[in-house]
């Protein structure tokens, strides 16, 4: 007899639940048909919504550190509301402005066919962790090789840079011995990002971004926490992407056999030969 009466008792606390619920909703309803103004309750709907969503892509690392997953963010806001981060600028005259860091003609090749319908781009050569010189001057002339046979309806523009591979080095000590994908490689993106969105203000673009995120070797997560960081810091928006998602890599390969590019054995600094030697 005790436990029905505890199993009543659960029945009519779970029944009290659902009164109030209805009540909540109904009451909404009546407001609605009695023409009263709800845009408060409304928005505050879609800030517990867009709270929650956020909340769920906070991802803790082994020291403790929340980061945030903006490509699975970006993918879930693309489900629930059936938008994406081209939806606002597709119907744009003139096309906004990227400025576009990229690492190599070969990973460029899809992310610049992908973009293009969306921006007028300025490709910014800028590596400076590519060892050694010769190596940068065959990646540079690849790149160039790439511009000039692809099709495009809007711009595609080199921009050019020094070599100065003293300024990786700088960011790399201390960091020789990292296996590629560790600190050093973070270091490596938050220079070429930051050179990139130092640039893009400079140069009056509305976006800056990088094809580094095309390689399945480079962390996207990473990549774009450090941009949208520098978004912050310079004030022009960064373009978060994971552009290896939907087979993007493996386009990247057949376009570089279209085009007949030369394709790196290695991702660019001597540390990283160095692992491949030793590999």
């Amino acid at each position: 007899e005790g436990r029905n009466f505890s199993i009543r008792k659960n029945v009519l606390k779970y029944d009290d639940v659902m009164n109030v619920q209805r009540e909540e909703i109904y009451g909404q309803r009546r407001q609605v048909l009695d023409g009263m103004d709800l845009s408060s309750n409304i928005s505050n709907m879609i800030d517990w919504v867009a709270d929650s969503t956020v909340d769920t892509f906070n991802e803790m690392d082994e020291k403790g550190n929340l980061h945030l997953n903006i490509a699975a963010l970006s993918t879930e806001i693309q489900n629930i509301f059936g938008i994406s981060m081209f939806d606002e600028i597709k119907e744009k005259q003139p096309k906004p402005k990227l400025l576009l860091q990229s690492c190599c003609g070969p990973c460029s090749s899809y992310v610049l066919k992908y973009l293009t319908d969306h921006f007028d781009i300025f490709v910014y050569y800028y590596n400076p962790n590519v060892y050694p010189a010769e190596e940068y001057a065959k990646r540079l002339a690849t790149q160039k090789q790439l511009l000039d046979a692809m099709p495009r309806d809007n711009v595609i523009e080199l921009v050019e840079c020094n070599y100065n591979h003293d300024e990786f080095l700088a960011v790399a000590k201390g960091y020789e011995d990292e296996k590629e994908g560790g600190a050093r490689c973070a270091k490596c993106f938050m220079l070429r990002l930051e050179k990139t969105a130092q640039k893009a203000k400079q140069l009056g673009c509305d976006f800056f971004g990088t094809t580094l995120t095309v390689s399945p070797h480079k962390n996207a997560q990473v990549l774009n926490t450090i941009g949208l960081q520098l978004q912050q810091k310079y004030g022009v928006r960064f373009l978060p992407s994971d552009f290896k998602k939907k087979e993007g890599y493996k386009q990247s390969i057949e376009l570089s056999k279209q085009y007949d590019l030369y394709r790196q054995e290695y991702c660019g600094c001597e540390f990283a030969m160095g692992h491949l030697k030793n590999e």
